[in-house]
């Protein structure tokens, strides 16, 4: 539940915390991830531990974007990746995902 709460913290924060506030590749494909997370997550976990998680990674989110503001384009690409390899291990991981 944690990793699904930290992918959804670095997806939010790579796709809001670009220097200029239009849309570009990387807030596209963030919002994409978080979508197909949330989708996803909705066959494994129950429905309150899944609100929880997102509520949570989202509030850290707002937290970060607070604390740093901008930051660079690869810095974003990277919280990408790393969101996305989060969010995989929660739906997919040994502990909690589809295959225990």
């Amino acid at each position: 539940m944690v990793w699904l709460g930290l992918a959804t913290a670095l997806l939010l924060w790579s796709a809001f915390a670009a220097r200029a506030k239009r849309l570009d590749a990387v807030a596209v494909l963030s919002v994409l991830c978080i979508l197909a997370l949330t989708i996803g997550a909705v066959r494994v976990y129950p429905p309150r531990h899944e609100t929880v998680a997102l509520v949570a990674g989202t509030f850290a989110a707002a937290l970060v974007l607070w604390l740093s503001g901008s930051i660079k384009s690869h810095a974003r690409w990277a919280a990408l990746c790393i969101g996305v390899a989060a969010g995989l291990f929660s739906l997919f991981g040994p502990a909690q995902g589809l295959f225990p």
